[in-house]
């Protein structure tokens, strides 16, 4: 994965699927222009340097809405291209339009450099699996809050114990080394009865490939 950065910082997560092109979450990158973000791929740490790529193309969904954060999935097109199948850059793979691979219950990972259990941002890149769960139970867990669309699922435990955090937007879901998910929100993290919401990416591939051709 790449850290998204805004301004020289790490902002968020991105996932490599091609050789062009990143995948994040539209909430990292709605309203930015292209000046303004660097992918920072190829390195585990937050700090030290990897391999610095510039923009042509930033694309949010057109129908990304902020407070309810539907369609929160957006595109990052490279100049130049990724060397891939390195130990530290390479691509993850694309589901299928409307096939959601991960039954309820299965482990998927996350990864990212966001807020940890210490309440520090760690330099390292940390990995956390988390069970899919239930679409009732996330449904009802986020009633009265923000409406868990069909458009996303929600990944973690009921009681809370293990989530995602700040900084790990954007960032990937996988599993079988496939993105069935992009870190999107949640209230607070790790919290009982408010799950990691994702993106569910398999509503979204062909609109991934309408602007990527992949």
């Amino acid at each position: 994965m790449c850290s998204l950065r805004v301004s020289g910082e790490h902002r968020c997560g991105a996932s490599i699927i091609s050789s062009q092109w990143v995948v994040t979450s539209a909430h990292c990158i709605y309203g930015q222009p292209a000046a303004n973000l660097l992918l920072r791929c190829g390195t585990l740490s937050r700090e030290v340097p990897g391999y610095d790529f510039h923009l042509e193309l930033v694309i949010s969904h057109e129908n990304y809405t902020a407070p309810m954060h539907d369609n929160d999935i957006g595109l990052l097109q490279i100049i130049g291209e990724f060397e891939l199948g390195t130990p530290t850059i390479d691509k993850i793979n694309l589901p299928n339009q409307d096939i959601d691979i991960a039954p309820v219950g299965a482990f998927a990972t996350a990864t990212g450099w966001g807020l940890n259990a210490s309440q520090i941002y760690p330099e390292h890149l940390q990995t956390v699996d988390l069970p899919v769960m239930d679409r009732d139970i996330c449904v009802h867990d986020y009633e009265g809050w923000v409406p868990v669309t069909d458009k996303m699922f929600c990944a973690g435990y009921d009681q809370g114990q293990k989530d995602t955090c700040d900084e790990d937007s954007g960032g990937p879901l996988k599993y079988n080394n496939t993105l069935i998910g992009i870190v999107s929100w949640g209230q607070g993290c790790a919290l009982p009865h408010y799950p990691g919401v994702y993106t569910r990416v398999s509503k979204f591939r062909n609109w991934i490939g309408k602007y990527t051709q992949i």
